[in-house]
């Protein structure tokens, strides 16, 4: 499937990537649908991300760049919350949706390899492999939550629910070539595999929101010290690769300076092959603590996710159970504002600041895969909110930084930065009920 591509926005990509947990009234949360019941106004979001890496390998190494679109999403909730104020509606029950448009996963690799053949005096065998595409995923989402309380003047507990259907479509291109550039008169072969990936995908979720009391009578009631416990998963699904590939040969002669036609021993053989594949189930559980301390307002959050690759299998690439290993991730991160109100003498202090730490183990490693030992990812991750106002609403641009290195013991290391920019544009006047006298 190529480089799995993170699934959360950039408001969450600069806390570590915490999503089990995480609702908020202006952003959509899709890792964990039961989140979109919070949301308060209509959402638009946009994410573009770019990376650079350093690739290295004993005394080799690359520098790779690369970039592409991270998300897009409109969600809101189904009924206007300033409708819900002037009706005076008193429902307990909140309900939100949203769309998504965002990558699955990506491939892109261009690997030489450069081998002496004793059977050939001692001439090089030059292998290439090549790899290009990727999967995209479509989602809609739905949460619903209720909101309850121990006494007749404030919410106190918040239950919510949420569920998400996906489509997984997308076209993975591989090649691999054998060449024998020192020889006389050589030849080389081509194998290429076109591969067209179609399936189904789900989700589920649910979020506990529990208000402590207020023993501050000066702060509002909806900046109480809340404590959140979220969790989502599915269980694996299955899809269908469709393959076509091409295998063909061609001899070269420098003595006579001639190329011969295209021997072309395979062409079209699998072009009507549908083959059966399934991706592995995952969960995620989380908690975050949020408090306000004078003017400003604090929010910590801890996750683990685990994926069962292992039971992950692909007919038209031979890839069978336990090829790959199961992947686990344990995030923690925060996010701190200034001063939660509205700041008229000072910009910065209502800008959203966010930090993380992660480690994940990666599913590519394993003896299966000629690696001795697991894979594993580690980083930090810096995150910046900039809240701007548009039409007396409150959008966002948001930054997300993160550091890290992938790396085994016999694998390439990969150290690595990358920054995504989202952009968030909120808009209470979807459904809003008017009026007229």
């Amino acid at each position: 499937m190529g480089d799995l591509s993170s699934q959360n926005f950039a408001a969450l990509n600069g806390m570590g990537n915490l999503a089990a947990s995480y609702n908020d009234f202006a952003h959509a949360n899709y890792r964990n649908p039961a989140s979109l019941s919070f949301l308060q106004t209509t959402a638009f979001e946009l994410g573009v991300k770019a990376r650079y890496g350093e690739l290295s390998l004993r005394d080799q190494t690359a520098e790779v760049w690369s970039g592409n679109l991270s998300y897009m999403s409109l969600a809101f909730p189904v009924r206007n919350i300033s409708s819900r104020v002037l009706d005076r509606d008193k429902s307990p029950i909140y309900w939100g949706m949203g769309f998504s448009l965002q990558p699955y996963s990506t491939v892109g690799y261009e690997v030489q390899t450069i081998t002496p053949d004793a059977n050939l005096n001692g001439d090089t065998i030059l292998n290439s492999y090549i790899g290009n595409g990727g999967a995209y995923q479509l989602q809609w989402g739905h949460g619903v939550h209720k909101s309850w309380s121990n006494d007749n003047d404030t919410t106190t507990h918040k239950l919510a629910f949420g569920a998400s259907v996906g489509y997984l479509f997308g076209s993975i291109e591989n090649s691999q070539a054998v060449d024998f550039p020192n020889l006389e008169a050589y030849y080389f072969n081509l194998i290429e595999n076109n591969s067209s990936i179609r399936g189904f995908l789900w989700n589920f979720g649910v979020q506990y929101d529990y208000a402590f009391p207020n023993k501050n009578k000066s702060i509002r009631n909806a900046d109480r010290s809340r404590l959140t416990v979220g969790a989502y998963g599915h269980s694996g699904t299955n899809m269908n690769i469709r393959t076509d590939r091409l295998t063909r040969r061609q001899n070269i002669s420098y003595a006579s300076s001639t190329t011969s036609a295209l021997d072309t021993i395979q062409g079209g053989t699998f072009a009507d092959s549908l083959f059966n594949g399934k991706l592995p189930a995952e969960f995620g559980i989380g908690t975050t603590y949020r408090f306000r301390k004078g003017q400003a307002t604090w929010k910590f959050g801890a996750d683990f996710s685990y994926s069962n690759w292992s039971n992950y299998y692909n007919e038209s690439k031979e890839e069978r159970e336990g090829d790959l290993e199961d992947a686990y991730t344990i995030a923690v991160g925060g996010e701190f504002i200034p001063n939660g109100y509205q700041s008229l003498n000072n910009y910065f202090e209502t800008v959203r600041y966010r930090f993380g730490l992660f480690y994940e183990r990666d599913p590519r490693g394993g003896a299966n895969v000629g690696i001795n030992d697991s894979l594993t990812r580690r980083g930090i991750t810096l995150g910046l909110g900039f809240p701007i106002i548009l039409k007396n609403e409150t959008s966002f641009v948001n930054l997300a930084f993160e550091f890290g290195r992938l790396d085994g013991q016999d694998s390439i290391q990969d150290t690595y930065g990358k920054m995504t920019i989202g952009f968030t544009f909120n808009d209470n006047n979807w459904f809003y009920k008017r009026k007229f006298n």
